[in-house]
C-alpha cells in the first residue's frame, strides 16, 4: 500500500487561496520582494486585452512586476513558490522573512504565475511556474530551468533588464478586485506610495498600463505620509500642499519609547512621531475637509503602524472625528519586534497590538477596568508591554485633538461648568455624562435592553448603524457614529433627522443605545437646539471674526436660545393646564418624573 500525502498539493493550493490579500495588497508583497533584493527600479505592468461580451470591452488580463534586483540563483528560484522557504528568515532588518507573501498574494489573485531571474545577464535567465490547473501538480516543487525572458518584457519595462533581475506573471486572474487597468493603478498606487514612503527615495516604484493596441501610459508611484511632514518634493496630496508639507511635528517628536525585551531579548526602542496640521491650512478656508487635500487626509488619517521603513497598517479606529484627519501618529519598529506586536505572516496585521488597542478603546472611560485588564498579564510579556505603548499612543491621541481644536477656538473662549474633558465635543460629553447618569439610575430603573444588552459589540454596531442609515445617513457616517458610541461603551447618541410629526422629538432603542431623535423640521431645533450645537461652518466664519464681532455673535446666539427655551417650558404649562381634570394629574405625574430623571442627569454637569 503505497503512501498517503500528508497534505495533498493540489488540495493545499486550492486552500491557500482563501487569504484576506487585496489586490493593492498583494501586489506590494510582490515589491516587498524587490526591495528586499535591492532593487532601485521596479515596474508594475498592467496589460490589457480585449474582450467580447454584449460588445468589446477592455479588461485586464495580465500583471508583470519587473524589478534590477540582485535576482534568485536557480536554486533560490525553484524553492521561492514553495511555503516558509524565504531566503531572508534570518535578516533582523528585511521586510520579508516569511517566505509566505509570494505564494499567497499570488493564489490570491490568479491561478498561474510565472517567473524568470537572472544574476549575470538576462540572456541567461532561469525560469519556473506554478499553475493550478495542471493536473499533473505532485507534491514537488517545478525545477527551474533556463528559458529566455519574454520578448515583450523588454518593451514593458521602463529601464533596461540587464545585469540581474527579476519578473513575476500573473496570468488567469479570476481574483483581481478591479478589472480595468485605470482602476488598478488609481485604487493601488497612494496604497503603495503610503506603504514605501519612506522607501521611495531609493526605489522608483511605476505603473505601466499596456492597452490593447500596444501602445502604453507611465505613472510614477509618489509617496503619500499620513504625517504630512514631506517638503519641496511631489507627493500624492492635492494641490497646493502637493509639493509641501500640510503638517507640522510636534515639540518633543520624534520620541524614543522604552526598550523592551521579548523571548529573554533585549529589542532596540520603538520610535513614535506626532504632527498636526498647520493653523493657516485648517483656517485657509470655511470648510478646508472638504477641499482636495482635506479629502486626501481623510483617505490617509490614524495611527501607522511602520515595519522597517514599510507601513504595516493604517489603524483608524483611533479617528471618531472629523477634525481627526488633521493629525497624525506613526509608530516605527523593526522586524525584531513582530513578536511583540504580534505580526501575521501576511504582514497586514499587528495582532497583539490591534487586540490591546480594542481592549483601550473599550475600557477608555473605566480606568479600573483597564488597570485589570493590563494586570491580568505577566509584566514584562508582549501584551503587557504592549499595554504601555497603547497608552502612549493614546495620551497622544488626546493631545493632538486638543491641539487641532484650540486652533478654531482662536480666541480661547471657555465653557462655564464644572471640570470637563476638552478633548470630547459638547455632544460627547452629552453622551458621557448622560450613560453616566443612567449608570447610577440602573440599579433600581434599568432600561430593558440597553442595561441587560446581550449582543456583542460587532453585533450592536451592525444594529445601530441599519438604524442610523434607514433614518438618512450615509453607509460610511453611519458605521462612524455606531462605532465611536458602542467602542466607548456609551449608552445615549443624539441624531437629528426630518421627522414627519409634531413632536420635536422622538426616543429610539437600537444596538443597546437610546437614540434622542431631534426633529430637524420642528422650532425647537431650529430656534434652540441648532443654535448651540456644533457647526463646523459656522465655527469656521466666526474663526475669522475680530474678537467684539465674535462676542456679539455669540451673544445673539445665547439670547436666541434663551427666548427659545423659555417659550419651549411655557408650551408645556399652556398644554398642562389646557386639559381636564384627569389629564392635568397624569401630565403632572409626567413632569415630575421627568423632573426626577433630568436631577439625577444634571447633577454632574
Amino acid at each position: 500500500m503505497s503512501p498517503s500525502e500528508r497534505i495533498p498539493a493540489a488540495a493545499a493550493y486550492e486552500t491557500f487561496r482563501d487569504t484576506p490579500y487585496k489586490t493593492d495588497k498583494a501586489l506590494a508583497e510582490l515589491v516587498d520582494n524587490s526591495i528586499q533584493a535591492g532593487a532601485s527600479l521596479v515596474d508594475v505592468v498592467v496589460v490589457e486585452k480585449l474582450f467580447t461580451q454584449k460588445r468589446e470591452v477592455a479588461r485586464v488580463n495580465e500583471i508583470y512586476v519587473i524589478d534590477n534586483g540582485k535576482g534568485m540563483s536557480p536554486d533560490i528560484l525553484t524553492k521561492s513558490l514553495g511555503i516558509s522557504n524565504g531566503e531572508n528568515r534570518n535578516d533582523p532588518d528585511g521586510i520579508g522573512k516569511f517566505g509566505w507573501g509570494l505564494v499567497g498574494s499570488t493564489l490570491s489573485q490568479c491561478r498561474r504565475v510565472d517567473i524568470w531571474s537572472w544574476t549575470m545577464g538576462n540572456r541567461n535567465s532561469y525560469a519556473t511556474y506554478l499553475d493550478l490547473d495542471d493536473k499533473d501538480m505532485g507534491q514537488y516543487l517545478y525545477q527551474s530551468a533556463p528559458q529566455e525572458i519574454p520578448p515583450e518584457c523588454e518593451s514593458y519595462a521602463s529601464f533596461d533588464l540587464s545585469e540581474s533581475g527579476t519578473i513575476v506573471k500573473w496570468s488567469t486572474l479570476d481574483r483581481i478586485d478591479w478589472a480595468k487597468s485605470k482602476t488598478v493603478v488609481r485604487n493601488t498606487s497612494e496604497i503603495l506610495g503610503r506603504l514605501y514612503r519612506k522607501l521611495l527615495d531609493d526605489t522608483r516604484i511605476n505603473f505601466v498600463i499596456v492597452q490593447p493596441d500596444s501602445s502604453s501610459e507611465q505613472y510614477e508611484v509618489l509617496p503619500t505620509d499620513p504625517l504630512y511632514l514631506i517638503d519641496n518634493r511631489k507627493t500624492s496630496n492635492s494641490a497646493p500642499y502637493s509639493e509641501s508639507a500640510m503638517f507640522k511635528e510636534c515639540e518633543g517628536s520624534p520620541e524614543v519609547t522604552e526598550e523592551y525585551e521579548s523571548n529573554g531579548q533585549t529589542l532596540d526602542p520603538i520610535v513614535l512621531r506626532y504632527s498636526h496640521v498647520k493653523p493657516d491650512v485648517y483656517l485657509k478656508t470655511q470648510k478646508s475637509g472638504n477641499e482636495p487635500y482635506g479629502k486626501h487626509a481623510n483617505r490617509n488619517k490614524g495611527v501607522s503602524l511602520v515595519r522597517a521603513g514599510r507601513e504595516l497598517l493604517l489603524d483608524d479606529d483611533w479617528c471618531n472625528q472629523t477634525i481627526d484627519r488633521w493629525w497624525g501618529i506613526e509608530v516605527n519598529f523593526k522586524p525584531q519586534h513582530d513578536d511583540l506586536f504580534g505580526v501575521g505572516k501576511d504582514k497586514q496585521s499587528a495582532r497583539i497590538y490591534s487586540d490591546v488597542a480594542h481592549q483601550y478603546k473599550r475600557f477608555i472611560n473605566d480606568a479600573m477596568e483597564w488597570k485589570s485588564y493590563k494586570d491580568g498579564f505577566v509584566e514584562g510579556s508582549n501584551f503587557y508591554n504592549m499595554c504601555t505603548i497603547v497608552e502612549e499612543i493614546a495620551e497622544k491621541v488626546r493631545e493632538l485633538t486638543r491641539t487641532v481644536k484650540g486652533l478654531k477656538q482662536g480666541t480661547g473662549i471657555k465653557r462655564k461648568g464644572v471640570d470637563q474633558q476638552v478633548d470630547l465635543t459638547p455632544a460627547e460629553k452629552i453622551e458621557e455624562l448622560s450613560t453616566q447618569a443612567s449608570e447610577k439610575l440602573a440599579v433600581d430603573n434599568p432600561i430593558p435592553g440597553v442595561h441587560d444588552y446581550s449582543k456583542t459589540i460587532e453585533e450592536a454596531k451592525i444594529e445601530l448603524s441599519s438604524t442610523l442609515t434607514a433614518m438618512g445617513d450615509d453607509e460610511e457616517s453611519a458605521r462612524k457614529k455606531s462605532s465611536s458610541t458602542l467602542s466607548f461603551k456609551r449608552k445615549f447618541r443624539t441624531v437629528s433627522a426630518e421627522e414627519d410629526s409634531e413632536a420635536f422629538f422622538n426616543v429610539r432603542k437600537s444596538g443597546g443605545v437610546v437614540l434622542l431623535c431631534l426633529n430637524s423640521e420642528h422650532s425647537f431645533h431650529k430656534k434652540l437646539f441648532g443654535l448651540l450645537s456644533e457647526d463646523e461652518s459656522q465655527t469656521d466664519i466666526m474663526a475669522s471674526q475680530p474678537i467684539e464681532q465674535k462676542y456679539e455673535e455669540l451673544q445673539a446666539r445665547f439670547d436666541d436660545a434663551y427666548i427659545a427655551l423659555g417659550c419651549t417650558l411655557n408650551s408645556w404649562a399652556a398644554l398642562e393646564l389646557s386639559q381636564d381634570e384627569e389629564g392635568l394629574k397624569y401630565l403632572r405625574k409626567i413632569r415630575r418624573e421627568w423632573g426626577h430623571f433630568a436631577e439625577k442627569y444634571l447633577t454632574d454637569i
